[in-house]
Parts: C-alpha cells; sequence; structure tokens
C-alpha cells in the first residue's frame, strides 16, 4: 500500500518485516491466552534477503513460531517469505511484565 505508514521516502525498507513478524507472534501469543504485558527484549539473528519489501507482486506471507516459553518470557522464530522467495528472518525475544510490575 502506498500510504502505508511504515515506509519512508516512499520506501518500504524490509527491516519492517522484523515489525510484521512481532505482530505475528503478538496474535499467536493471545491466540495462546499468554500474558499480553510485555516488551520485545531483542532481535537477534536477522537475515535480509532484499533491499526492499515493497517490490513483490505476490503476498507476503509471515510465520512465527514459538521456540521456548518459561515464567512468561519467550522466544519466537520468525520468517517472511513471498513467492517461494525467503525476504525476512530473524529472533524475537519477549519478556513478560507482570500485572504487580505495572
Amino acid at each position: 500500500d502506498p500510504q502505508n505508514p511504515l515506509r519512508r521516502e516512499g520506501i518500504l525498507h524490509s527491516v519492517v518485516g522484523s515489525e510484521y513478524g512481532a505482530q505475528a507472534i503478538a496474535v499467536h501469543g493471545g491466540l495462546l491466552g499468554f500474558n499480553t504485558n510485555g516488551y520485545l527484549g531483542s532481535l537477534r539473528n536477522i537475515s535480509l534477503h532484499t533491499l526492499r519489501l515493497d517490490e513483490f507482486a505476490e503476498p507476503l506471507e509471515v510465520e512465527a513460531s514459538l521456540q521456548f516459553r518459561s515464567d512468561g518470557n519467550q522466544v519466537y522464530e520468525f520468517k517472511i517469505c513471498t513467492g517461494g522467495r525467503d525476504v525476512i528472518s530473524g529472533r524475537v525475544a519477549i519478556f513478560s511484565l507482570s500485572v504487580e510490575s505495572l
């Protein structure tokens, strides 16, 4: 979408895919009933296979898979591809906040 608010100077850079991955992780965690009071603690092993996300005609497919969970904290891996081509992948750590600390 040319009006995507994540565009900068008319370009949707591939690093924005990390936000899409984080959104997929939040949806997954919500569907599983995980505590949603938390924050993105780290992005690691980010692999960008293209410079832009807006150069593809096919829709982006976002996958998120839970790798580890303990005490409400989670580690996920995510991958975005389109038309059989990898676009971006990485690992995200989510740290939960206890209700008492809010």
